[in-house]
């Protein structure tokens, strides 16, 4: 079992994919906690980061994995934990 989860291309991918939904749906949450006035371009720019992120993902699978592509999906990526990192700051700075 092991083996497979570290090794075996498909699960790998279908696991990439699942849990790239689920990460989807909680930055979703986060996303409209923030839609206030102030925060609204941190809304804006959680959203604009994972959409731009499952397009690419998408569109590297579809083209078999073209380096460019595959590339600024990572790149992407850093952007994605970048934006929910500003967010997650944003909403802990409500609490203090």
């Amino acid at each position: 079992g092991w083996y497979a989860l570290t090794h075996d291309p498909f699960l790998l991918h279908f696991l990439h994919r699942w849990w790239a939904w689920i990460a989807v749906a909680a930055l979703v949450l986060m996303a409209r906690k923030l839609r206030a006035p102030g925060d609204r371009r941190i809304s804006v720019a959680i959203h604009s980061a994972f959409g731009v992120q499952i397009l690419l993902g998408i569109a590297t699978v579809m083209t078999g994995m073209n380096i460019i592509l595959a590339v600024l999906h990572q790149a992407v990526g850093a952007l994605v934990v970048a934006s929910a990192v500003w967010g997650a700051h944003r909403l802990g700075s409500d609490k203090a």
